[in-house]
């Protein structure tokens, strides 16, 4: 009795899965599930796919990639830590025309608040540069990214994309990110 109705409900799964003379989907268009305006359809060469070759690296400077801010007079010490502000991941985008390099670059990160943090809106110095052969600067542009995190057990997120990096074609660069130190200092100091 069980075999049979075994083989029962295989009939039915099979019989399931034929095709009937009532099915319209052919190889000449779409499924009839498929509806809608198609329009005119675009051929795309190879190239249209292709990344731009000479698109440089994003390279986070050894040393930049935490900010950490503590209690005035209290530097290093972790439990006077107000907060950390870190760089987690970076982005690169480019085009090519007339020449020249066009460039976007995008970073991001996270905000931790430290054993000191008080509710507040953190400004943070953020340099993104171009350089070429031998370190030679040829685009820094300083951004002070703004924050704020109100909850001190929450870990806000930041970004920051520059989009104004523009630079010979075809020479060899490469992109640098980091925290502006020297900047972060000032900002403490006024």
């Amino acid at each position: 009795m069980r075999n049979a109705l075994l083989a029962a409900a295989g009939l039915v799964l099979v019989a399931g899965c034929s095709s009937s003379a009532t099915d319209t989907a052919s190889n000449d268009g779409p499924s009839p599930l498929i509806t809608g305006n198609y329009g005119s359809t675009r051929s795309a060469g190879i190239a249209t796919f292709t990344p731009l070759a000479d698109c440089p690296k994003v390279r986070v400077i050894d040393g930049t990639q935490t900010l950490r801010v503590y209690a005035k007079g209290k530097d290093k010490d972790p439990f006077s830590l107000r907060y950390q502000v870190s760089i987690t991941k970076t982005a690169r985008d480019c085009s090519e025309s007339g020449g020249q390099l066009y460039l976007k670059v995008g970073v991001s990160g996270r905000l931790i608040p430290g054993p000191m943090w008080t509710p507040e809106t953190v400004r943070v110095p953020v340099r993104i540069a171009l350089v070429g052969p031998e370190e030679k600067v040829l685009v820094s542009n300083l951004h002070i990214v703004e924050m704020t995190a109100t909850d001190p057990n929450s870990s806000p997120t930041w970004a920051k994309v520059d989009s104004n990096i523009v630079a010979p074609s075809g020479e060899a660069v490469e992109a640098l990110v980091g925290f502006d130190y020297e900047e972060a200092k000032k900002k403490r100091r006024r």
